[in-house]
């Protein structure tokens, strides 16, 4: 049974996830030539990994999976030319990764570590530097990256903690973050 499928920019199919819940087999096949090839299969009652997206280059998907050395989940990658899994290329020992950033073609751009205090961690080191100075522009706050431009130009992120009740802003590349709106207007920070 087909579950997902990744397509290129153009439309084309890049590879197709399948799992069928009567033969506990997961598979991705790999396209080439408009030809679905095997690439990766394995045998289990739950699967173990979840494929959300693909590589810049469009040469392998991305998948979080656990990792055995920190026991929390690790980011992976799956070549589509030959199965080849590299990994994990993030991980942190002492917190869960808690999703994956994409694109509006899921494209991988980074991943979020989960906790009141979210890290980010993009592929891109100069979005790494961005996010970094954009976050210490509000200290001791918990700030989230909601949504942002197809080119990563502009984020929306949402602030809370001892001095925002919660509040958007809008963040563009080279500008200061402008205040959008407060969630909670009728609670005061203290």
């Amino acid at each position: 049974n087909t579950r997902d499928y990744f397509i290129d920019e153009n439309g084309s199919v890049l590879a197709a996830e399948e799992y069928g819940d009567k033969r506990d087999k997961h598979v991705i096949l790999a396209y080439k030539n408009d030809k679905p090839t095997p690439i990766f299969t394995e045998t289990a009652l739950l699967r173990t990994k979840s494929f959300l997206g693909i590589t810049a280059d469009k040469k392998s998907l991305g998948f979080i999976a656990p990792d055995e050395a920190s026991r929390r989940w690790g980011f992976y990658t799956l070549s589509l030319e030959n199965g080849a899994i590299t990994g994990p290329l993030m991980s942190k020992p002492d917190i869960e990764i808690a999703s994956v950033i994409t694109d509006f073609n899921r494209t991988i751009k980074g991943v979020v570590y989960d906790g009141f205090y979210p890290k980010y961690e993009f592929i891109d080191p100069a979005m790494n530097k961005r996010f970094a100075e954009l976050a210490a522009k509000f200290p001791e706050q918990s700030v989230n990256l909601t949504s942002y431009s197809d080119d990563f130009k502009s984020f929306i992120i949402y602030v809370e903690g001892p001095n925002f009740a919660g509040d958007y802003f809008l963040s563009t590349e080279g500008k200061e973050p402008v205040f959008l709106v407060s969630a909670r207007p009728k609670i005061p920070a203290d």
